[in-house]
């Protein structure tokens, strides 16, 4: 896929919070799997605060190969539990512009021309997750 929208709903379900363990769920779009590259957009308790009640976050991230990761940007969703509740997660990417949403509100706008074209995924980290109504519409407006 080159330019596109992508979305997806997104159900995490309850963990031990208590370990303070990162748990999140990614909308991965953009992907080389021979490189190992491409960009991520990732939900969830990814700094590991080991509360629901602490702000969850929403992250862009470039996957540099390997697991490794830059992170583009980010934004915190203050007093946001990301357990037990369907979300929706969506990338729109049209050339080197790059929106996240969620829930419908747009949360991150960058430019980066890192990776133009790729594979889309969906992949989740130490939680249990519930995906559903995944969409693509090649070309949006």
């Amino acid at each position: 896929f080159t330019d596109f929208e992508a979305s997806v709903r997104v159900k995490m379900l309850d963990i031990d919070v208590t370990t303070g363990v990162n748990s999140y769920s990614d909308l991965i779009f953009r992907y080389n799997p021979e490189s190992q590259t491409g960009y991520t957009l990732k939900f969830g308790n990814i700094d590991g605060h080991g509360s629901p009640n602490l702000p969850a976050d929403i992250d862009f991230y470039v996957v540099i190969g390997d697991f490794q990761k830059e992170d583009l940007i980010s934004a915190k969703l203050e007093g946001f539990n990301p357990y037990n509740e369907w979300q929706e997660l969506k990338v729109k990417a049209v050339g080197s512009l790059l929106e996240a949403y969620f829930n419908g509100a747009k949360v991150v706008e960058l430019t980066d021309s890192k990776y133009s074209a790729g594979y889309i995924g969906l992949a989740t980290h130490n939680a249990q997750t519930l995906f559903d109504d995944v969409n693509v519409v090649c070309n949006p407006k």
